[in-house]
């Protein structure tokens, strides 16, 4: 049975979507796959439960989301001073239990290594304790001196390797060639090279709303669909369909008084309509976005605010959807070393 740590140098750089790849692609190969997530901060215990939940649902876990966080940095933070501390039974105790009848074991690491030593020093010593090996996602064009002397000085042997994330497309070849040799230098294996998919930098249109503290008017099928562009209701010389209709996968942005320019929007293949204003849609608008299933989310924001809110939650997509997991397993047997992790 193989335990897999898989940590980050920085914030939001792939950790769960690593996880998740590798466990839907070796779940392909019929192997049994287990997960633990086993140090999580206090603050961030809610977000740690709805991975857990989520890693339940794809590996089809018997674990509550409870018995998968078993322990918050706090208390492992408290164990390096304080021998006689409990956190470590604890969670080797959890490990136990979830590595029952498994192949190989997920573990998922809190990540954010560069900018926080107690992080360091909890992950290091939690892999140690569950003899894991580790594999560290590194996004392209971080500090790499710092990166590779970190990586090395906590992890030493247990580290297999690292995976360079979101290298941007016209990058890709120049970092596989050149990379592997820098890395080398400091006694470290790429794994391999992931160019940025826009697929995997999405959200849910009911994630959206919630961001943007707007209200569903018409909940339909689509607010689990995934917004990958955005466009803003604008005047423009060309007919609305056929400027809306220039991009698909998305969320578009219209005044509430426009609705001449919803009606547009709902006239093209659209996800959600946001409705930015104070009041409620005309009838009109209404009655064409239940035909078409396109959920309505009003909300006070600005068209500016919803747009730096969408922004900054592109960037940080969490990896939460099932229809994700196909393009990210396919990702990784297209760019990850599979045999230098013992499954190729």
């Amino acid at each position: 049975m193989k335990a897999l740590y898989v940590t980050s140098l920085g914030e939001a750089t792939g950790k769960s979507a690593l996880c998740a790849g590798i466990g839907h692609y070796l779940r392909g190969q019929g192997r049994q796959v287990g997960y633990l997530k086993p140090v999580a901060v206090a603050s961030e215990a809610a977000g740690a439960a709805q991975d857990a939940a989520f890693f339940i649902k794809i590996f089809q876990l018997d674990e509550p989301p409870d018995k998968l966080c078993p322990l918050s940095l706090e208390e492992l933070g408290t164990a390096l001073a304080h021998p006689e501390s409990q956190a470590p039974r604890k969670l080797m105790s959890s490990y136990s239990e979830v590595a029952v009848d498994k192949d190989t074991v997920l573990l998922e690491g809190l990540g954010g290594l560069l900018t926080d030593g107690q992080r360091t020093q909890a992950e290091a010593q939690a892999a140690r304790l569950l003899e894991a090996k580790v594999v560290a996602i590194h996004r392209y064009g971080h500090d790499f001196d710092r990166a590779s002397n970190l990586l090395t000085k906590a992890f030493g042997d247990s580290l297999l390797g690292v995976v360079i994330n979101m290298v941007p497309p016209p990058k890709l070849e120049v970092v596989r060639d050149s990379e592997p040799a820098r890395w080398e230098t400091k006694g470290i294996k790429l794994l391999g090279a992931l160019p940025q998919d826009r697929r995997l930098m999405t959200i849910s249109c009911a994630e959206l709303a919630h961001e943007l503290e707007g209200e569903v008017l018409n909940p339909t099928e689509k607010l689990e669909g995934l917004v990958e562009n955005v466009m803003v209701g604008a005047f423009t010389v060309d007919p609305g369909p056929l400027y809306y209709g220039r991009k698909g996968n998305k969320a578009v942005i219209a005044p509430l008084h426009r609705a001449d320019m919803q009606m547009a929007a709902l006239d093209t293949p659209t996800h959600c309509l946001i409705l930015s204003g104070q009041g409620q849609p005309t009838g009109m608008t209404l009655s064409r976005a239940q035909d078409a299933g396109v959920p309505l989310i009003l909300t006070e924001r600005d068209t500016l605010s919803i747009i730096n809110v969408i922004e900054q939650n592109l960037s940080r997509a969490r990896f939460r959807q099932e229809a994700k997991l196909e393009p990210m397993a396919k990702l990784l047997e297209e760019s990850l070393d599979l045999a230098a992790l013992g499954w190729g």
